[in-house]
């Protein structure tokens, strides 16, 4: 099978909840072309599915080297890092993907969250009504 093959077929695995076949085939993929950051950000999504956020971050990380301009990759690195309870890191994760990508109101209102779990409710409002205008303004359109 191709690379493309392998990570459609992860795909189809993925969505069906079949996460150790979904990992075989992004792991197919990388051992034919091991600089591909897609199959690297799914393998870590799978991870992070499996709740294994340490073995999601390493993943998130490689693809990050390859392409450290994949927004979502960035998001669900902060989440992995959120769930592991490493704040200051998770913080750090998704403050890179607005800037990456300013209209990612997940990862506002993920930084809401964080802020919330700090106790400095009022950065958290500041996030959320970030994420909020967001997601009226893409109802609206």
């Amino acid at each position: 099978m191709s690379v493309e093959e392998h990570l459609e077929k992860g795909y189809e695995y993925f969505n069906q909840n079949q996460y150790k076949k979904a990992i075989e085939e992004y792991e197919m993929v990388l051992e034919i072309q091991p600089e591909y950051a897609d199959a690297w950000y799914f393998l870590g999504k799978t991870y992070g599915r499996l709740t294994e956020y340490e073995k999601a971050i390493e993943c998130y990380q490689r693809a990050i080297e390859i392409d450290p301009d994949l927004d979502e990759t960035w998001l669900f690195m902060g989440w992995a890092y959120y769930k592991l309870d490493s704040l200051e890191k998770a913080i750090e994760c998704f403050k890179l993907a607005v800037k990456i990508n300013p209209k990612l109101a997940i990862a506002w209102y993920n930084l809401g969250l964080v802020y919330d779990t700090l106790h400095d409710h009022e950065k958290a409002v500041e996030y959320y009504n970030k994420a909020e205008e967001l997601t009226s303004s893409a109802d609206s359109n």
